[in-house]
């Protein structure tokens, strides 16, 4: 049996699964949830995640978490070494200084060695450049390249 491949999920894929703003995207989004295989698949959040739905107002915090406890998610969670590759990052201008979660979210990801990170965060995350920089980081610390998609690529 070949081994399962690893997805995670960033708070823009939950988040775009109610969102009335963006139809097709929640369409798809919706899809993407519809189709997860957990026989073939891993699929991991974090608690930053799990802070970003938090930090949502109601009803939307409590109708993300119900998505989500619909799901056998992987609980990944943020350690040392997460937290100085976030730095790296950051410094890099992977990603500006304010949007440091979104740096985070990757960190978390690379570390544990996930296969591709899920997201609809087109302004820091799903960008040709963030891949590139991310990928190079990771390269020169021995870490593995790690892909960056939208769940329509998935």
């Amino acid at each position: 049996m070949s081994r399962k491949i690893k997805y995670y999920l960033e708070t823009s894929v939950p988040s775009m699964y109610y969102s009335e703003d963006a139809v097709e995207k929640q369409i798809i989004t919706k899809e993407f949830f519809k189709n997860m295989n957990f026989t073939q698949n891993e699929y991991y959040i974090s608690n930053v995640v799990a802070l970003e739905i938090q930090n949502a107002g109601e009803p939307r915090r409590s109708r993300l978490r119900n998505l989500l406890n619909n799901y056998e998610l992987i609980m990944l969670e943020e350690t040392s070494e997460t937290t100085e590759l976030t730095e790296k990052y950051v410094k890099a201008g992977v990603v500006p200084v304010k949007y440091r979660l979104d740096a985070v979210h990757i960190s978390i990801a690379v570390v544990n060695r996930i296969d591709f990170i899920v997201s609809w965060n087109m302004q820091h995350i799903v960008k040709t450049n963030t891949r590139y920089k991310v990928n190079s980081i990771n390269k020169e610390l021995n870490y593995p390249v790690i892909d960056i998609c939208t769940p329509e690529e998935v």
